[in-house]
């Protein structure tokens, strides 16, 4: 037992120093490195006909995803919060349009003008390829990746 807390206690003070020391890494990539990952796993589980999060109880149903990414457009694109000012991850439309691009690698049907977010997605898909390579290259500069992507080439 002792040892099992001895081997957690140093664990978590390590977990704190390099947390510590990387802050501003942090505050650089974390809502981008969690925001691609997220919306990483959501198309990939459309693309698998599973519900997105809210919906799991529920048959499956595509105009749940629909509802998801209106929702996922309003807070993302239309109605965006504030970012850390040290952020350097790619912008909030560039984020969609890579979604939206993932999306149609994945035969995915394109969104149209949605309840919420208007014709924000419409918008974004006129300039999808842009917005997606620059979301590509900041994966490949974080050595991240996602199985989509891997898909379309």
């Amino acid at each position: 037992m002792r040892a099992h807390v001895r081997v957690g206690g140093v664990l978590a003070i390590s977990w704190l120093l390099c947390a510590c020391d990387d802050e501003a890494n942090y505050a650089r990539h974390h809502d981008a490195d969690v925001t691609i990952g997220v919306f990483c796993s959501a198309v990939i589980n459309e693309s698998n006909h599973q519900n997105p999060d809210g919906w799991l109880t529920q048959s499956y149903d595509p105009q749940h995803w629909i509802a998801y990414w209106d929702d996922r457009l309003w807070f993302t694109v239309v109605n965006p919060g504030p970012r850390h000012p040290e952020y350097i991850g790619p912008g909030n439309e560039a984020i969609m349009q890579w979604v939206l691009r993932e999306r149609r690698v994945r035969n995915l049907p394109d969104l149209g003008a949605l309840p919420k977010s208007g014709d924000a997605a419409l918008r974004l898909y006129k300039t999808a390829a842009a917005g997606a390579a620059l979301v590509d290259a900041y994966m490949r500069r974080r050595g991240t990746e996602c199985s989509v992507g891997q898909a379309a080439a």
